[in-house]
């Protein structure tokens, strides 16, 4: 099964999807309506992590989500601009979710390196931030792992 990113591009299913997501990770649920007016702005990316089903190639199952954020929630309060800002090539991960079953599979740090190439080939996006909670030991573990694949494949 191989992952592939598919932005949400219908605001019904982004937030019937992404609420259920967020329902099933345990935060943040409240915030979809907002990160979908965000999209709109074309100030934030969305997408469904996904996997095609063993049987088809054709039917795929969401996994996940993940987003890109081209310009910060706290953009316009002038706090982090350095963090992502389309004008110093810069833009943040946000919102990273791999549904439990699918945990431990690598669809974390596959989806964390799809989105790194997704921002530099179509955004020209140099330098990526990780923004998570980082209040897990698993999560930490998950970081380190991003980060040591990232300088191995060149992404600063």
């Amino acid at each position: 099964m191989s992952l592939t990113l598919r932005p949400f591009t219908d605001a019904n299913e982004a937030l019937e999807t992404m609420t259920q997501l967020r329902h099933e990770c345990g935060w943040d649920a409240e915030k979809v309506p907002e990160w979908i007016r965000q999209a709109q702005q074309g100030d934030r990316i969305n997408l469904a992590c996904e996997v095609s089903q063993q049987e088809s190639e054709n039917k795929t199952v969401v996994v996940g989500m993940i987003s890109l954020v081209l310009r910060d929630d706290d953009y316009q309060l002038n706090i982090d601009k350095c963090l992502a800002n389309p004008e110093t090539k810069t833009a943040m991960i946000k919102s990273l979710f791999i549904r439990h079953a699918y945990q431990r599979k690598g669809y974390g740090k596959e989806s964390i390196l799809q989105l790194e190439k997704f921002a530099a080939s179509k955004y020209g996006i140099e330098i990526m931030a990780l923004d998570t909670a980082a209040s897990d030991v698993n999560n930490m573990a998950s970081i380190r792992n991003w980060v040591m694949s990232s300088f191995e494949n060149g992404f600063q």
